[in-house]
């Protein structure tokens, strides 16, 4: 949950200022303008009708109104009318427009600066800071972290400068807006020192914890303790373990403040971000912590319902087969554990169809077919022929640039798959090596030592096995 993604159609800049110089123009252009410029804050304030449409068409007033109204002489309505534009187009990028949209309304966000007066329209003047920084955010960074964190400093600028108007004694709900943007765009940064962006999400965060109000603004408040533990959960330095208790607290302090009854969703959201959050700590030295995980993860079932909240459902399901796979792991499940983690993701995949969140379906489909590969020892042809399956189907949804470590692991065990299922053994060997050949090549040696010694191990094995097959005499 974004709490930068508000409402763009609330128009917080909607302020009855009288325009300056308005009877420097005939009246009857003014007028049309006039009329043009509240048609379409009207459209933009519209709950009904089609909301692409309706900013087109606002679009298309504000810029007629703009051919009457001057910077020098009708100053706020033409700074207005800019913001609205602005409006608008993040309302059609919203709507998947693309990054045409986001940087005109970046444009527009500009000029309307260059017009409001801090010492007369600050609160104004605040409104398009905090606007112009939520485009920056939402700029697409095309896969580049570069880009994205330049972005994110450019979006830290303009929120920094709204905060310095907003304080929390006097706008506390437009400061915690701020707060949350402000930790959201801190995370994108990349700084010299690992964490140290981590380290000022955390703080503009639980600024925005402490402003909303829980029983208020409740959505706003969950999004922020949210991404409060996301945070905490993802910090690279310090006590590691400590980080991640600190993130378990969030949730948990949260989940007992919320109410099941009046906010199902939400309280549901917290128990699926709890589940995956003590699935992320060190389970060798504490495997409790799955069960405690399995316990949150049924408890988000409770409300999450595959009708309703499917999502939501197919998640819950996915990280549940995480917990009974993982729970085997560590060596406090047996062979009923395995064929639950089994059932667990084929209901995800229930969701998570081909052609819809492929991006879902493949980590589903990979851990599905390792699962497969460990539900007998040793495994079945039949199983192995399902591993096969899934795995194929699960990589190629996605590729070594997006996710080179589970690239490698993929074919990692496609390989051991096609290594031991039964058939032609020679031709078998030789897609087992082409797999593990992949694998081998992509896994980081630095990084991945364990994993990197073991595929080079196998890779060994079955080159030694091939010439061994095609050397060997036909039988009689």
């Amino acid at each position: 949950m974004n709490n930068c993604q508000t409402e763009h159609q609330s128009l917080p800049f909607c302020h009855d200022v009288p325009c300056d110089g308005i009877h420097d123009l005939p009246s009857g252009s003014l007028e049309g303008a006039a009329s043009d410029f509240d048609a379409g804050t009207k459209l933009l304030e519209r709950q009904d009708g089609d909301p692409r449409a309706n900013a087109h068409e606002a679009i298309s007033l504000f810029t007629r109104a703009l051919r009457v109204y001057r910077p020098r002489l009708h100053r706020l309505r033409w700074a207005r009318a800019h913001a609205r534009i602005g409006v608008a187009h993040m309302t059609l990028a919203d709507l998947g427009g693309g990054e045409v949209h986001v940087s005109r309304a970046v444009d527009s966000f500009n000029a309307a600066l260059t017009a409001f007066r801090l010492g007369t329209e600050t609160i104004e003047w605040a409104d398009i800071q905090s606007l112009l920084g939520r485009a920056w955010l939402s700029m697409p960074d095309h896969g580049s972290v570069e880009t994205a964190s330049e972005n994110a400093q450019t979006a830290i600028t303009a929120f920094a400068s709204a905060h310095a108007v907003y304080t929390h004694d006097t706008h506390v709900l437009a400061w915690a807006d701020i707060s949350a943007c402000l930790g959201l765009a801190w995370k994108k940064v990349v700084t010299p020192v690992p964490g140290a962006n981590l380290r000022r999400a955390i703080r503009h965060l639980e600024d925005a914890v402490q402003g909303y109000a829980p029983d208020e603004q409740t959505a706003q408040w969950v999004g922020a303790v949210q991404e409060l533990a996301r945070t905490w959960r993802d910090l690279p330095s310090g006590n590691r373990p400590s980080n991640k208790s600190q993130a378990i607290s969030c949730l948990r302090e949260a989940i007992a403040d919320l109410d099941r009854e009046k906010t199902p969703a939400l309280w549901g959201l917290m128990q699926y971000e709890l589940g995956v959050t003590l699935m992320g700590c060190d389970l060798d030295q504490d495997a409790r912590n799955i069960s405690f995980a399995i316990d949150a993860l049924e408890n988000s079932l409770l409300v999450a319902s595959r009708d309703e909240m499917p999502l939501c459902w197919a998640r819950s399901q996915r990280m549940l087969g995480v917990c009974w796979y993982t729970l085997v792991t560590v060596g406090q499940g047996g062979s009923e554990d395995r064929r639950r983690a089994i059932e667990h993701y084929e209901r995800a995949l229930e969701v998570f169809v081909a052609g819809q969140g492929d991006g879902e379906r493949s980590l589903v489909l990979c851990e599905l077919g390792a699962a497969w590969i460990d539900l007998n020892a040793p495994p079945s042809d039949a199983d192995l022929r399902r591993a096969i399956d899934c795995l194929q189907e699960g990589i190629s949804l996605f590729d070594r640039e997006s996710e080179p470590t589970r690239w490698a692991l993929a074919h990692w065990q496609l390989g051991y798959a096609w290594n031991h299922v039964s058939g032609d053994r020679v031709a078998d060997a030789v897609v087992a090596l082409k797999c593990l050949e992949v694998a081998l090549d992509t896994l980081d040696p630095d990084t991945h030592p364990s994993e990197h010694r073991e595929v080079k191990q196998l890779v060994s094995d079955v080159r030694a096995r091939i010439v061994a097959t095609a050397t060997a005499p036909a039988s009689a």
